[in-house]
This record gives structure tokens, sequence and C-alpha cells, in this order.
């Protein structure tokens, strides 16, 4: 039955031609938290009507469920009834601030890293990642600092308290940064704009829809890390 009323919610919006209301964005918080907020602003100036809700998570929102409008995933979904288009890959490096650098020296390779401080994400981020990128994350002695959330680890690698993975987008914004191991890229993961086929009609959702992709091919560079 909740399921059936999901699908009269969607036909309903999927019908609404008003640009005024609600549209609601899951994303990660390396996206969400910071750049996304930053670069939807213009978007807001054209359409004062429209609140823009952000849930910011590393799970999946439901879209059949109606959790979210439209969401940015890190995998391609599966379900018959989402549209979905490929966007951007987003890179991770390994950095550290330019304090940390100061006092405790330069890792030049992988094989250095056990004589440095490392920033580490806990075990549930870790299995979102394939196999093959999780190596150069797992646990050390070393580890001074660990976290499940992806800006927390951020801010802690720009604190100074050791080497990290950091988002490349995030990272070019922040000159004390230094990226390490001759940009060498540890992680990338393509990035899914993913919306319900019902919603994509309803006005409000198309026009963050369409903001959004043009928005991330703009940016696609910044994503990649070729700064």
């Amino acid at each position: 039955m909740q399921d059936e009323v999901h699908a009269v919610e969607r036909l309903i919006t999927g019908h609404d031609t008003s640009l005024e209301g609600t549209v609601v964005i899951s994303t990660i918080e390396s996206i969400g938290a910071e750049w996304l907020v930053k670069h939807t602003r213009p978007f807001h100036d054209k359409f004062p009507g429209i609140t823009v809700d952000f849930k910011l998570t590393h799970t999946s929102s439901d879209l059949l469920r109606r959790e979210a409008d439209i969401a940015l995933r890190l995998f391609r979904p599966v379900q018959n009834d989402l549209v979905a288009k490929k966007t951007v890959t987003m890179n991770y490096g390994y950095y550290a601030s330019k304090d940390y650098i100061e006092r405790h020296g330069k890792p030049e390779g992988l094989s250095d890293l056990k004589d440095f401080h490392q920033v580490l994400p806990h075990d549930d981020i870790l299995a979102m990642l394939p196999r093959a990128s999780q190596r150069p994350w797992r646990v050390r002695a070393n580890a001074t600092f660990r976290s499940n959330s992806f800006l927390a680890l951020s801010t802690a690698v720009r604190e100074g308290y050791g080497v990290g993975a950091y988002p490349c987008l995030m990272a070019a914004q922040d000159s004390n940064l230094v990226r390490l191991m001759d940009d060498m890229i540890i992680f990338s993961t393509d990035i899914w704009l993913v919306s319900h086929a019902e919603l994509r009609r309803s006005a409000r959702i198309r026009a963050m829809y369409d903001y959004l992709g043009d928005l991330l091919h703009t940016h696609a560079r910044d994503f990649s890390g070729a700064y």
C-alpha cells in the first residue's frame, strides 16, 4: 500500500507545472556540504520560489519512496523506473597541509606512508569502494584520525593531522593543501545524476535536474583534478 501511495505522489508531482515548491537533492558531503551549496546559488536567484533541500548522506536515498527527488550517486542505479546520466569523474589524491609538511616532511611515494601520520576512513566508507581502491587506505598503526564522515576526514587533513585522501575538487580551493606523490590519483568514481522518470516531468524538478547536469559538465576538470 505504501508503494502505491508513493506512486500516486510521483504521478501528481510529475504533472506539476509550477516553478515553486521544494526540490530534495541527495548527495555525499564531499560534494554537497560546500561546493554544491555555493554553485546552486544562481539557481536560487533564477527560481526564488523553489526551496533547495540538500540531504547529505553516504547511503543511497530511495527515490521510489520519495526520500529525495534527485540524487547524485557514486554508482549507476539498476531500477528501471529511474533515469540516470553519468556526469563527471571525481578523483581523490593524497594531500597534506603545508604546516604538516613543514613539521614532518613530505612523502614521495606509497612506501613512505609508514613514516607519516595518516587520516583514514572508517570501515563503512571503505566497504563502499572497489577492493583495489581500499588498499592505500587500510588501517595502519600510525593512523592519527579516523571518521565515517567525508567532511571530517577532509577537515582533518586540512588541519594538519596527517596525510590523507582529499577530493581534488575541494583541494583546488584551498591554498594550504599540497598534493603529494606526483599528483597520484588514489581513487576515482563516476557521479551519476539520478531522478525518477515521472518526477522529471515536474517543472521545478526538471529545472534543477537540467541545471545540475550543466553545472557538473562545466566543472568536469575541477572534479578530475586537472587544474
